[in-house]
Formats: C-alpha cells, structure tokens, sequence
C-alpha cells in the first residue's frame, strides 16, 4: 500500500502545470494495481492506463540495504590520503563485520582516502565516506612510550620535586625521537605526556613500573660520612684502632711509675747489703 501510494502521488505530480496545479479535471481518480498499472478514471467514466513498467522498478540491492557506518573509533593510518594495504584491510573488516546481512556475492573495496564502495550482486552500490571511517595517527598513536630505567625513590607514595625530575628525565633519555612538548610527574609518580600536537599519554605508576621504592642501604642516610652518621662498623674499628694506640703508648706513660718503683727497690736492698758487710767487719 505504501508503494501504491507513492505511485499515485508520483502521477499527480508528473500531471500539474507550472503553477502546481493538477491539469487533471476535479473528481478523477488514479488507482494502481498490483503489478503497478496505473488507472485515470475521469468525471465521465473515460479511462487511461498507464503501463506499471513505466512508473515503477524493482529496488536494486543496493536499494534495499542501507550500509551501516561502524561505531567505536575509526581505523587510525598513518596518511588518510594514502592508506595502505594494510590499513585497507582493517577498513574493510570493520565495514564487513558491521554489515553481516550483505547479499552473497556483495564485495567491498576500500579507495586511497578510505571512501568504501559496497558492490552488490546486481552491479548496484552503495558508497561510506572515508572521513567516516578512517582518522590520521596522534603523535600519541605514533610513539608509544617507554618508561625508561626505574627511578629509586625513598616513598613511593611522595616522591619529592627532585625525584619527579629524575623520572622526568628518564622518559626523555629513553625516548629520544618522540616530538615531546611536556611532562608532568605527580607525587604519586604518574606522568603525562604531552606531544608537539597537543594528544598525551600517560603512565600510571603502578602498571609502567618507572619508579621502584629504594632498597635498604642504597639510599645515603642524612650525616652519612660525618662524625653523626658513622655506622656500627665504623664505630667498631675506631674503637680497635683507639684500644691498638692505648696499649702502644702504655710503655711510655702508664708503666713509668711500676719502672721507678722497681728502681727504688734495687736501692734500698742495695743499700741494705752494705749495712750488713760494715757490721761483719766491725765483729
């Protein structure tokens, strides 16, 4: 009935001058038939017919499917005047599995731009622009980051200003190419990345593994290297070497009075011979 009555609007349009009014005299009427013949029935009961061959046609396949334009982001290539075999292919995929009722037989060829042309059975086509389906690589898609020698940090959860410009300076030493605008480490040591053409990326501390916390001992304690930060081992040899210089020294100062008290001994029993070999004498 829809088709039918298209027709029938489609005679009394082809049938009005150019002010577009009907040249059809008031109270005739246009009946179409199954096969689309097309019956003029005037006021006095005269009839025209008007072959249904000439005023329909059957739909072409391309007619009777409206391609559908694949969702989700479209195909990024590298040049969207100039795709290659590859990126063609992935273009050409995402149309096919978003169109999985084309007749058998229907193909589909992706243009240099992207523009897809669908072919069907009958010759008919259908046609998806490439803009709809292709977009031109980032700066972001061209260069994935590398997030370069770990950086040891004391906290994890704090890194301090120093430590984020350690990370800093670790991504641009390990991606040297990269047309890099700016980087932004946060305490956390999250970073974004952003290129020359405005697009980022970023790197989540926890999944990129670009800083690690410091291993007890490879981080220098505040005084190391003076007087207050002298470790255990360092205190212990300190302590030998003092003990090694008391007992060298001891010869010359703490045994000087044992010296002297020998001496003194020697004396008075000395003298206490000669007192005994007088007395023999004078008996």
């Amino acid at each position: 009935d829809d088709e039918k009555s298209e027709v029938t609007k489609a005679v009394e349009n082809a049938n009005k001058d150019e002010h577009g009014k009907s040249t059809l005299p008031d109270g005739t009427e246009i009946t179409v038939g199954d096969n689309g013949n097309v019956t003029i029935t005037y006021p006095d009961g005269s009839k025209n017919t008007i072959p249904g061959d000439q005023v329909i046609e059957g739909k072409s396949d391309a007619d009777k499917h409206e391609p559908t334009v694949p969702g989700g982001d479209k195909v990024k290539v590298d040049d969207p005047n100039k795709l290659t075999d590859d990126e063609k292919n992935a273009v050409k995929d995402k149309v096919d599995q978003a169109n999985p009722t084309l007749p058998d037989g229907t193909t589909i060829t992706v243009g240099d731009d992207g523009t897809t042309t669908i072919t069907y059975p009958d010759g008919s086509t259908n046609t998806i622009p490439g803009h709809d389906l292709v977009t031109g690589k980032t700066d972001a898609d061209k260069y994935p980051l590398n997030p370069g020698q770990a950086v040891d940090v004391v906290d994890p959860n704090h890194l301090t200003q120093a430590e984020q410009d350690q990370v800093k300076e670790a991504i641009r030493t390990a991606n040297p190419t990269a047309p890099i605008a700016t980087i932004t480490v946060d305490a956390a040591g999250n970073v974004q990345v952003t290129f020359a053409d405005g697009s980022t990326t970023t790197l989540q501390a926890n999944l990129h593994k670009h800083v690690t916390e410091a291993t007890t001992g490879s981080a220098t304690k505040p005084g190391a290297g003076t007087n207050g930060g002298q470790t255990k081992g360092a205190m212990a040899t300190n302590q030998t070497a003092t003990k090694q210089q008391t007992q060298q020294h001891l010869p010359q100062t703490g045994d000087q009075p044992a010296t002297w008290a020998m001496l003194s001994g020697l004396g008075v029993a000395f003298l206490g011979l000669l007192g005994l070999k007088k007395k023999k004498r004078e008996d």
